[in-house]
């Protein structure tokens, strides 16, 4: 891997400045805020905006002193108000003498006009701020100019020439900070503390602040002796906090600008710039000038690197070359004699120097000395090439003289005559520079005319030309911004012309490869060199036989290659030169086959079998495929199966009579093949060649036959792809509306913090409009949990709690409805079971928005009519309802219509084009919310958008809406009694509906029968308003019931309370439950029609009775932890998300689905986890549209309509014959089906035995037989190895299916599922395998090459065969330990319900809850552990709020590297190429590279121990209670670490099954085999040198972290005590300790020659040292020890300071955040250029030993910076302390125990492996995250936090002190 370029660094560099400089300005704009009490907290001593008195005095000298101070001016000001005023200054006598003169400000309190005598008491009054400044100068007078010819000399006199004189600044600005807020005493800001001055009682005063930067030069006045009075204009501001910060640090910047040299007039300039400018150009021109100086520099570099090797001038104008190097050094000239700013003069002087060594170069100019005498010699005579250039040079510089020179001349006479100069110099100056300013472009114009003659521009420099040009542009900005002469500011603009007319020509002659570049090189040198390459590389003909490359396996995945009559000429030429490379192993070739499936012609349809069949290949390596030699790309095909019916068996393949199909989503349920083919086949191509070489094959009993399906659009290739990927005009729009949105969105974000911060004012109406568009404002209102008063704060849980069932449904649905799985049967058989229906049977789920929405209409608009007396304005009514919630709909739907189909690919994004064009047919379907009415069938792939039928007939609810509101107002009762008759006629109308049109009662995807009606069921009910309409009436209902007695108190009888809740339960279930018994269509073929009627009309309505009384028991109070959960105030920003969520939630799971690359094999485990990742990333998505889109339109809404805005929101190798006879199951696939029945000699008589009973079995076509059959995976031997393929085969079977197979024939045998896996065995040429080596001997052939000599060898075991019968007699009994930990398990929980039961219901106020037996039972009280756990409140006062958010993303980061390693070192992933090439991309590195993330831990762990026990022995004088210390330690980690372990112990093996689950087993007895190494924490010691650390049997090997911690606190009192006792010795101690453990790390790696890191991935050499790196340096406490001393070092600096005000310098302060982050980077990506062993084959060894042993402290230190940087607050620390991080803080031990054996469960339970995209691994990290914190707030819950609370308990003195636990 190649280091990366300088451009590269100096970007990077370059961006890395931008960023740190942003975020220091920014975090100047955010002053501390303190709450607390006086003595934390520094109050302002002005209360309230009075008035104030404000005293101006002059001195001649700095001191102020009453004999010479002159009284300027005495008024009052208003501290927020500004004015301007004219003062006269009676200069002194001294400043009149050129002398200085001081100006001084009090501001006192408000009082009389003082008089002279009196000014001592008020200057000296402890309240009066004060602040003094020189605002006199010394000046040079600037020399000025005279006409030459008429004017003798200057019109200043020499003798006043160069004499500074006294002048004084003629405008003062004057600010003060009157800053109301009180801050903390400990970390008031540097800057601002120097100047702050404080009150007798502590309180600090307005800060005085006189402004020098906007006093300009041009504002100095000279002074004479002869002027007494001196006009000053006065301006006073107030002043922001963060304004007098940022002016703060530019005067200190200027100071340093004046030291270092910089003359005053550059100075003024950039004062200009930062006070005269506005503050957004002002950050423009911050940027702008960073890119000048970043381009300058590249440019510089560029063209030093073109002409360095430069040996020739081919193409290049040597003339253009001599010019260009003297007008550079004459305005380099002129530039100085105007004075002009050093920012300008110093890139032109640099400029100067390269041009002249450039026209060394051009010319060959060599310095020679000759007897010590300097002598310059030209170089060789030129070439051909070469003279041809100089001849169009001379020829174009010829012409161009005619031109220059006169007007050169002219120029000169004439501002010799008219122009005024200082001397004859600056006139010859003048005159060069203007000729070189109006014509220098012609001196570029001979190198535009040789390329014209050459007709080429490849000899040009284009990188340095580029960079120029960019600067060019940058200089038309900058013009206006930096004083430049006015020559100097045309000729930037002057110069854009010329560069446009260069990149004309570059666009006018195309590349000629044959003509050399600027690097001296041809194109056609770049061909050569690549086809040498890759013919060196290609592995020769090695005489393939079928015994090596079978072909029959070519024929299967290579079909257009075998058919010349039925492909196109092209195609099949292809197909054919594919062929020949393939068996040439040529790389390309290889990967092309090793992409394609094959076409198993029995696993396409097997009678009997519901399940469809997948042989898909690898789409992404696929479409890779590339060569240049060869006239085409890999093409990608999926070919479908069905079968049709024929006429006459005899008859030939094309004699079909079969009836085509109406196209549904179900059309796609069939067996799939997916073809890597020459990208010159067409669809109809492949169509073809399988057909033929599938022949005529009658399915056995029935008249069908099967028939390939294949579609263009179902073939991809990069080229198509591509071509696809072009924008038209609608997708440009829409872009170039959602960037107008973005460019909103910005500013108005910009401008609220600016207006937040004091630098802008003003709240008009535009202002207002602006900041709806506002994010930070929009983000607060997103995430607050504030909500209206009266508010129904029940709704908010119920939004979120159905938003997520119905996200997990349509995620459940995709698996049913889409072709990605293997076993679609499982799932539907799943969802026959009774506790699968509350999940499963949710569709009426949608009910509870109409529910709500009718509820929330009625409950918000009966107010308005009370209000306006029964005005209803329906104009307003409607409009806003419409312009609040179309802005969202018509955003996602623009969305799909136009940008979706461009993010992504895969082998049915087919549909997301399909969608496309339907969002934009049926646009304003959508946009009039008929959707629901027009629209395709609800079962087309083209039915787009389909969930939006729910807002079509919401919103025609709400058209309705008014005929019920109003008369439900005006006439009460009546109104209520006509919507109740409304009801009940639309609920009969529903009925009727069922009975004319016999509609199934629901959506039952297990009734087979009832699939064709659910496109009827849909339109006629399902999407139909009157069928929803009951449920929103309801709602009306129930919103006036609830308006009517909001403001009274409800008194219910406790007997009719619960009767509410009993028939509202039983509601529930009916509705759930209600048509359970008519799901198995083989018992109830036919379903009542009674049933059948009065469920489908009625179970809508009865589950809006259901969650209506819900939320009517929980608003008036009868609804107990019910409405307490319900308004859990996390619900509330998850609820304001729920609209955006269901638009985007179903449109994600179709693109997710579209884009995976295999099918799925669904269990339930997968399930879960895959729909909680979607959850969340539905949830993330949402809260971007929300802030970006439907805020601010619902801002809009409550700008425009203020007095309406309180109301709420109602919102898936077939046989190489072509026989025409049918031939049932051909005998290659059974052999390689049921190998056992095949080989006689190696199995058992037995086996065999059962074996040719199947196989008879099988070929009867016994259902048992065509079950166990399809269960099993082929033996496809190519696929095992491929020469030149680093991916993983899987031919993993149906795992359940298998197991589920038993035969009631009288079959002594059931299905066992066994795996064989498949190893290379070295061995000599000429040997053979033993038969003890392979399993498989007869079916295993030798596969060997020239390169390598290894035999394919078949390795099974015991433990990976699983019967149904070994299973369950695995689970029949708990062995002794399993019962007792049972036991132990059900006592804890015996416990936690009583505690929990009697902390609900014990009196709060009773005596008795004082006793200890009583807190003592409330330790384990689930419901006071879960207030702890959830509390946004840190446990000390002096905690260290960073840790939190520290501890959240780093435990987060764990868990995403530990789910990656399943993918990339498990044997669970298809394309684990491709998941080792991701995680050696530099960008997947900041997550991939994190095993030294643990550090973290080991800090805080170091640091909080130190941090904690140091004021322990404050407080105890030094007394150190080691067996506390040690005790204390050990019962607050051990109860969790011990319930996880018991758990692994006994229970894991018991919740689930797989292919893998031996894992989980030998997981378990490694726990039981070394329990004790875990409770005495030494398992990083106490290990098997005969088992691999990766070994199950090694037990949870993660738990080596906490065996480390915990030696490491053993040690720790060696640390803490000498530093408490000695100081600074004991610092010296522990610094030279970690010093010595670093060096015994070193020895460690030297020693033992260990890699620097774990990277297997790229460096497969190093796999074999993965356990001497583990052993010996990864798990050792010595080399995690350095980490944890400087988490000491850390804790004793904290404590330290704990009280004191750190004041940091910017600049130290800066340098540190620099150092920690290049820390941080090196850590990262310090072993990137390592990672590839193909480019670096041996790691330096002192890069290896060095990287190896220093990355942790590094680490550390970086993690440290950040802890110790919070007394500077920031962004960083605002984000770190965020308190939502604390409930996760404290579960992240627990995540830490339990995340790792998740993951090893759940990739054990895995039935088929993954194919690794981005999307699969996001959605998994995401759903495995969520579970482990659900898991770990059980555990915390129910041990963790009770043993806590018995901690503080049992130790309350201890228990003050913070956790020292790291995780």
């Amino acid at each position: 891997m190649r280091l990366p370029s300088l451009t590269v660094v100096a970007s990077g560099i370059f961006i890395a400045y931008i960023a740190h400089s942003v975020w220091t300005i920014g975090s100047l704009y955010f002053p501390p805020k303190c709450t607390g009490k006086k003595n934390v907290c520094v109050f302002p001593h002005l209360k309230s905006s009075n008035s104030l008195q404000m005293l101006l005095f002059v001195t001649p000298t700095e001191r102020f002193s009453y004999s010479d101070t002159v009284l300027v001016d005495q008024f009052d000001i208003e501290p927020e108000v500004s004015l301007t005023k004219t003062v006269n200054i009676p200069l002194p006598f001294k400043t009149r003498r050129n002398g200085t003169l001081f100006f001084h400000a009090f501001l006192a309190k408000k009082s009389q006009k003082w008089n002279s005598d009196e000014w001592a008491s008020a200057l000296q009054d402890p309240t009066t701020s004060y602040a003094a400044t020189a605002i006199s100068v010394y000046q040079t007078p600037v020399l000025e100019s005279f006409n030459l010819i008429r004017d003798k000399e200057p019109k200043m006199g020499k003798e006043k020439q160069g004499k500074p004189i006294t002048h004084i600044y003629s405008k003062l600005i004057l600010n003060i900070l009157d800053h109301r807020d009180a801050l903390p005493r400990n970390e008031i800001p540097p800057d601002i503390a120097q100047v702050l001055s404080y009150s007798p009682k502590g309180e600090y005063l307005p800060v005085v602040y006189i402004d020098l930067l906007g006093s300009r030069l041009e504002d100095l006045v000279p002074v004479n002796q002869s002027v007494k009075d001196f006009p000053v204009t006065l301006n006073y501001s107030p002043i922001s906090f963060g304004k007098l910060r940022l002016w703060m640090q530019f005067s200190a910047a200027m100071f340093t600008l004046r030291q270092m040299g910089f003359t005053e007039k550059d100075i003024d300039e950039l004062k200009g710039i930062f006070a005269d400018t506005n503050i957004v150009l002002l950050c423009v021109t911050f940027v702008v000038a960073a890119l000048h100086m970043l381009f300058d520099f590249l440019a510089f570099k560029n063209d030093i690197y073109f002409w360095r090797d430069r040996d020739n001038m081919v193409g290049l104008s040597s003339r253009t070359l001599l010019w260009r190097a003297f007008s550079q050094f004459v305005i380099f000239l002129y530039l100085v004699d105007e004075n002009t700013s050093l920012l300008v003069v110093i890139p032109s002087a640099i400029g100067t120097l390269i041009e002249v060594w450039k026209v060394t170069k051009a010319f060959r100019i060599t310095l020679e000395w000759n007897n010590g005498l300097p002598r310059l010699n030209f170089g060789q005579s030129m070439n051909q090439e070469e003279a041809e250039t100089e001849q169009y040079d001379s020829l174009s510089m010829k012409y161009l003289s005619y031109v220059l020179y006169p007007l050169c001349l002219v120029g000169a006479i004439y501002s010799l005559v008219y122009t005024s100069h200082r001397s004859w110099y600056s006139w010859g100056l003048q005159s060069l520079v203007n000729g070189v300013y109006a014509f220098g472009f012609l001196f570029m114009l001979p190198q535009l005319f040789v390329n014209y003659k050459l007709k080429s521009v490849a000899h040009l420099p284009w990188r340095a030309f580029m960079y120029k040009a960019f600067n060019t542009f940058i200089d038309d900005i900058f013009a206006f911004i930096i004083t430049m002469p006015t020559a100097h500011r045309v000729a930037c603009f002057r110069d854009d012309a010329v560069f446009l007319v260069y990149l004309y020509q570059r666009w006018l002659y195309p590349v000629d490869k044959k003509r050399v570049n600027e690097f001296g090189a041809t194109g056609e040198e770049d061909v050569v060199e690549e086809t040498k390459k890759d013919n060196g590389n290609s592995s020769p003909p090695i005489g393939v036989n079928q015994n090596q490359l079978g072909e029959w396996w070519i024929q299967s995945s290579v079909p257009t290659a075998f058919s010349s009559s039925s492909v196109n000429e092209k195609c099949f030429q292809h197909s054919q030169e594919y062929l020949t490379a393939l068996r040439n192993r040529v790389p390309w070739a290889v990967q092309m086959y090793e992409s394609s499936g094959r076409l198993v012609e029995d696993l396409i349809y097997i009678e009997g079998s519901d399940n469809d069949h997948h042989e898909s290949g690898l789409f992404d390596e696929c479409l890779s495929v590339q060569s240049d030699g060869v006239p085409f790309q890999g093409q990608y095909c999926t070919v479908f199966f069905k079968l049709q019916s024929v006429e006459d068996a005899g008859d030939h393949v094309n004699n079909f009579n079969g009836e085509k199909e109406t196209e549904s989503m179900f059309t796609y349920h069939k067996p799939t093949v997916g073809f890597c083919l020459p990208s010159t086949c067409t669809a109809d191509d492949l169509n073809s060649a399988v057909s033929q070489l599938l022949g005529f094959r009658i399915v056995n009993g029935r008249n069908f036959s099967v028939v390939p399906i294949s579609d263009e659009n179902y073939c991809y290739s990069k080229e198509k792809i591509q071509a696809s990927g072009i924008f038209d005009n609608l997708t440009v729009f829409i872009l170039l509306v959602f960037g107008v949105l973005a460019v909103i969105i910005i500013t108005a974000t910009l401008h609220d913090v600016l207006k937040e911060n004091g630098f802008v004012s003003g709240n008009s109406f535009a202002v207002q409009l602006l900041h709806c568009f506002s994010a930070k404002r929009n983000f607060a209102t997103l995430f607050s949990t504030e909500d209206s008063k009266d508010s129904l704060s029940c709704i908010h849980g119920i939004r979120v709690l159905t938003t997520g069932w119905i996200v997990v449904l349509h995620v459940g649905g995709l698996f049913q409805v889409a072709r990605i799985i293997y076993n679609r049967q499982m799932p539907l058989k799943n969802s026959l079971r009774w506790e699968a229906q509350a999940l499963v049977n949710g569709f009426f789920a949608v009910d509870t928005f109409f529910l709500i929405s009718g509820l929330l209409v009625a409950f918000t608009q009966l107010p308005q009519l009370d209000q306006n007396k029964g005005i209803f304005n329906l104009k307003k009514f409607y409009f806003r309802r419409y312009i609040r919630l179309t802005p969202m709909y018509a955003t996602v739907l623009a969305f799909l219509a136009t940008i979706r189909p461009h993010i992504g690919n895969g082998p049915d994004w087919n549909f997301m084009q399909r969608i496309r064009k339907s969002a934009r047919k049926y646009w304003w379907a959508h946009m009039l919310y008929v959707y629901n009415y027009v629209h395709p069938k609800s079962s087309s792939p083209d039915f787009a958008f389909g969930e939006t039928w729910y807002l079509a007939s919401d919103m025609q609810m709400f058209w309705l809406s008014p005929l019920f509101i109003y008369p439900i107002w005006r006439w009460k009762k009546t109104g209520v009694i006509w919507t109740a008759i409304c009801l009940f006629f639309f609920l009969g109308a529903s009925a009727t509906v069922f009975i004319v049109y016999d509609l199934i009662p629901a959506i039952f995807l297990v009734r087979t029968f009832d699939i064709p009606k659910m496109d009827e069921y849909f339109d006629k009910h399902y999407s139909d308003t009157s069928a929803r309409i009951p449920s929103y009436l309801i709602g009306i209902l129930l919103g006036w019931l609830l308006h009517k007695t909001k403001d009274r108190k409800i008194l219910i009888n406790k007997f009719l309370v619960a009767s509410g809740w009993m028939t509202a339960i039983m509601l529930a279930l009916y509705v759930i439950y209600g048509m359970f018994p008519y799901l198995d269509e083989t018992l109830f073929p036919v379903i009542n029609p009674w049933a059948r009627v009065s469920y489908g009309a009625l179970h809508h309505s009865a589950w809006a009775i259901t969650v209506g009384w819900i939320i009517f028991a929980c608003t008036t109070g009868y609804g107990g932890f019910i409405h307490r959960f319900l308004s859990w105030k996390i619900f509330l920003p998850l609820s304001r998300m729920s609209y955006a969520v269901y638009l985007i939630h179903l449109n994600f799971v179709i693109t997710y689905g579209a884009h995976s690359r295999k099918p799925f094999y669904v269990s339930e485990l997968t399930m879960i986890v895959t729909s909680l990742g979607i959850l969340v990333i539905a949830f993330l998505l949402a809260s971007v549209a929300t802030v970006a889109v439907e805020m601010p339109f619902l801002n809009l809404d409550k700008l425009f309509f203020p007095n309406h805005s309180k109301t709420s929101e109602s919102n898936n190798a077939s046989s190489a014959s072509n026989k025409k006879e049918n031939q049932g199951i051909g005998e290659w696939w059974i052999m390689f089906s049921v190998p056992t029945a095949s080989v006689i000699s190696n199995v058992s008589e037995k086996c065999f035995q059962h074996s040719r009973e199947f196989l008879t079995a099988l070929k009867s076509r016994l259902p048992w037989a065509v079950k166990m059959y399809e269960s099993s995976g082929r033996l496809v031997e190519d696929l095992i190895y491929i020469e030149g393929s680093d991916n993983v085969h899987h031919g993993s079977g149906l795992f359940d299916e298998c197991l589920s197979v038993e035969s009631n024939d009288g079959v002594p045998f059931q299905g066992q599922y066994c795996t064989v896996f498949f190893g290379l065995k070295q061995t000599h040429q000429d040997e053979n395998v033993s038969k003890n080596d392979a399993i498989l001997p007869n079916l295993l052939v030798l596969a060997s090459s020239k390169k390598r000599n290894f035999p394919v060898v078949a390795i099974s075991g015991e433990n990976y065969c699983y019967t149904q019968e070994k299973i369950n007699a695995s689970r029949a009994t708990f062995d002794y330990l399993t019962l007792a930990v049972l036991l132990v398990f059900c006592l804890l929980g015996i416990i936690v319900t009583t505690a929990t039961i009697h902390h609900i219901f014990w009196t709060e106020n009773s005596e008795t809850l004082q006793s200890f037996p009583i807190q003592l039972l409330h330790c384990f009280s689930a419901k006071k552990n879960c207030r702890t756990l959830f509390s946004t409140e840190p446990d000390s006062k002096d905690s260290l709020s960073c840790v939190h958010g520290i501890r959240v993303l780093t435990i987060g980061w764990i868990v995403f590297m530990h789910v990656g390693s399943e993918f990339s070192i498990e044997r669970m992933v298809y394309n684990k190429s491709t998941a080792v090439k991701n995680s050696l991309r530099w960008e997947v590195q900041g997550l991939a590279n994190g095993l030294f993330a643990v550090d973290s831990f080991f800090l805080i762990s170091g640091l909080l121990v130190t941090y904690s026990q140091l004021r322990q022995l404050d407080q105890n004088n030094g007394f150190f209670n080691l067996k506390r210390f040690y005790f204390h330690r050990y019962i607050r980690l051990t109860p969790v670490y011990a319930t996880v372990l018991a758990f692994i112990a006994t229970f894991l093996p018991y919740m689930g099954t797989g292919p893998d689950w031996d894992v989980v087993r030998r997981l378990s007895k490694g726990v039981r085999d070394r329990w004790w190494t875990y409770m005495l924490y030494v398992n990083n010691y106490v290990a098997t040198t005969e088992l691999s650390i990766s070994s199950p049997l090694m037990g949870p090997v993660e738990s080596w972290y906490l065996a480390c911690d915990m030696q490491m606190f053993w040690l720790s009192p060696l640390f803490i005590y000498p530093i408490w006792r000695w100081k600074k010795t004991a610092i010296i101690w522990t610094t030279i300790g970690l010093v010595v453990f670093l060096a015994f790390s070193a020895r460690s790696f030297i020693v033992h020659n260990l890699p620097a890191i774990l990277t297997p991935l790229g460096r497969p050499s190093e796999m074999s040292r993965i356990d001497d790196y583990v052993l010996n340096h990864y798990m050792e406490t010595f080399s995690r020890i350095p980490p944890y001393l400087i988490g000491i070092l850390l804790g004793w600096l904290l404590h330290t300071k704990k009280n004191k005000t750190i004041r940091l310098n910017r600049c130290l302060a800066a340098a540190g955040w620099i150092t920690a982050t290049l820390f941080g980077l090196t850590v990262i990506y310090g072993m990137v250029p390592y990672l590839d062993e193909s480019v670096v084959p041996v790691i330096n060894p002192f890069i290896r030993v060095s990287y190896g042993t220093l990355h942790h402290s590094a680490w550390a230190i970086t993690i440290g910076w950040i802890i110790f940087a919070r007394v500077l607050t920031g962004c960083i620390h605002t984000v770190l302390s965020w308190k939502l991080f604390i409930p996760f803080s404290r579960l992240s031990y627990a995540v830490y125990l339990i995340h790792f054996n998740f993951i090893k469960t759940y990739a054990s339970h895995l039935r088929k492996p993954f194919y690794f995209t981005e999307y699969a691994y996001a959605t998994t990290y995401l759903g495995t995250l969520v579970i482990t914190f659900v898991l770990a707030f059980v555990v915390s819950v129910m041990v963790e936090t009770p043993f806590l609370n018995l901690d503080k308990l049992l130790y309350p003195n201890h228990s003050k002190a913070l956790r020292t636990k790291s995780l």
